[in-house]
């Protein structure tokens, strides 16, 4: 999954469960959430090949 759909659906998910719109720091928490999330999915691919 690329990190824009990631986000997006874990934005909608948030929204849906919050019943409101996220703020900016939310945001910005999910966004690096889903980065972190790509960042160990990376390593994992990198040891697996190397």
């Amino acid at each position: 999954m690329n990190k824009e759909k990631m986000y997006q659906d874990l934005k909608r998910e948030f929204t849906d469960k919050m019943g409101r719109e996220l703020k900016r720091e939310e945001k910005e928490f999910i966004m690096w959430m889903v980065q972190e999330h790509h960042k160990e999915e990376k390593k994992k691919n990198d040891s697996y090949f190397g």
